[in-house]
């Protein structure tokens, strides 16, 4: 129980700024708006690393060149590294 305590005083101490007259609109959509745009970038970040990661074995296939763009065998495993 004591586990809640902090962020449910956070979220009442931010209802409570949000909720002041000293606040104004152009603050509050400036502040969604930011929010939106970092949340957008992480969802984005996600999306791409997932799809590097599904298709891990073919991106190395194609970029692992040896000099003179020379192929070289590659082994690609999925082990974390061991």
């Amino acid at each position: 129980m004591e586990v809640l305590v902090l962020p449910v005083l956070a979220l009442l101490t931010r209802f409570v700024s949000f909720s002041s007259p000293h606040v104004t609109g152009r603050a509050t959509l400036l502040f969604v708006a930011g929010f939106a745009v970092v949340a957008t970038m992480g969802i984005t970040a996600t999306i791409l690393g997932s799809l590097f990661l599904r298709n891990e074995g073919g991106i190395v296939r194609v970029y692992a060149t040896g000099p003179k763009g020379a192929s070289r065998e590659v082994s690609v495993t999925n082990d974390g590294g061991r």
